[in-house]
């Protein structure tokens, strides 16, 4: 008898030893599954990201305008952020991997479809909340609420791919308002060659200038052209041409679409 419950003793003894050691393992990867680490990539440091620029490959939880994409931009401390409308822009940090502006966003005034506008407010209200944030090699994955946004790095210099491709005039700004040309006109052309020769028509007249890119920002000569006479409406399209290219420039390019902005005016280009 005694020897029989020795021997249940220590059988109870070993099944218990098991369990713990069971209990232990599977405590482990409860806990690793629960540390809200993140399988994208590490916590991202405001290090990894400056003098960068990612742009949007994928967004769940959001369902951007048809056409458009996020593209942020991080410079010296600042992060400049763009949804296919305004470009807006203030100081950054990364705490604890996340990442939120630390100041109100100064803002382009360009005005744009409803739906556009919209999608700005949304983008401003994330990127003010704050994202939790991960990067895996040139991914970089924001999560905030519902929202997962991933991004590719890219190049941080937008402006350069103005160069060495012919656009065409299809709109023009005007403070906070972007109108169509008039119908039957006779749309503006800027032919830039990769050297920043630019060959320009106005819609009446033709003539040459240069520019010079830089980051997301360009720089036009003063343009010579002809002098002809211009009727209405080609004499008011040309005017806003050549304002909107007198000087520096800030650009913005989505895909094959490009605005320059200088102030109060600016120009929408469709490339080819």
């Amino acid at each position: 008898m005694g020897v029989r419950r020795t021997a249940r003793a220590g059988g109870i003894l070993t099944v218990l030893a098991v369990g713990l050691l069971v209990a232990a393992c599977g405590g482990g990867g409860s806990s690793s599954a629960s540390d809200g680490s993140s399988s994208s990539g590490p916590a991202v440091t405001a290090a990894d990201l400056d003098g960068s620029t990612f742009e949007s490959t994928s967004v769940e939880g959001h369902d951007l305008v048809a056409g458009s994409s996020v593209r942020l931009t991080f410079e010296g401390g600042s992060l400049s952020a763009n949804a296919g409308c305004n470009t807006m822009s203030s100081s950054y940090d990364v705490t604890d991997g996340r990442l939120a502006w630390t100041g109100h966003p100064m803002t382009t005034m360009m005005g744009c479809p409803d739906d556009l506008m919209a999608q700005d407010t949304w983008l401003s209200d994330l990127l003010e909340q704050g994202a939790d944030a991960t990067l895996g090699g040139d991914e970089l994955t924001l999560v905030s609420g519902d929202v997962t946004l991933q991004l590719q790095r890219g190049s941080t210099d937008p402006a350069a791919a103005l160069l060495g491709t012919t656009w065409t005039v299809t709109e023009i700004i005007t403070g906070k308002s972007v109108a169509a040309l008039p119908s039957g006109a006779t749309a503006p052309t800027l032919d830039i060659a990769a050297d920043g020769t630019v060959q320009l028509s106005t819609g009446c007249n033709r003539g040459r200038t240069t520019v010079t890119v830089d980051g997301d920002s360009a720089q036009f000569a003063p343009a010579g052209i002809t002098k002809m006479a211009c009727p209405p409406p080609a004499d008011s399209i040309e005017q806003a041409v050549l304002t909107a290219l007198d000087g520096k420039v800030a650009v913005t390019v989505d895909g094959s679409t490009a605005t320059l902005t200088n102030g109060r005016h600016g120009l929408v280009l469709q490339a080819g």
